[in-house]
């Protein structure tokens, strides 16, 4: 058995931080993908590899291009350790008031402007 490598990391890094920026939790995507929610966790952490018809699977569910997944190096990735990154997007996920979306988005513009 191969083991995985760098890019597994940072395609299942890319997947996790996807599937929470849209939305879902594990367990959601894991049944929506018809596996275990540990197999896709194991996904997530690079631990196993993702075949090329699951990634489509999983880029269908997310609405996404699996060249998007792939190519994109700076999106969706999260360095090792970066959950701030993450549990921030899982708040936002929340947010489900176009207007408080929008009010947020200019917060940070302005943050960023300044810093």
């Amino acid at each position: 058995m191969k083991s995985t490598s760098n890019f597994d990391k940072d395609l299942g890094s890319k997947i996790a931080n996807l599937r929470v920026l849209k939305g879902y939790t594990r367990r959601e995507l894991a049944e929506k993908l018809k596996i275990t929610q540990q197999q896709l966790q194991k996904y997530e952490k690079g631990t196993n590899r993702i075949s090329v018809s699951r990634l489509s699977q999983i880029a269908d569910i997310l609405d996404i291009s699996m060249a998007r997944i792939i190519n994109d190096k700076n999106t969706f990735a999260a360095t090792k350790g970066d959950r701030l990154i993450t549990d921030i997007m899982k708040l936002i996920s929340g947010i489900k008031d176009r207007s408080k979306l929008l009010s947020l988005k200019n917060l940070i513009m302005a943050f960023v402007r300044k810093v």
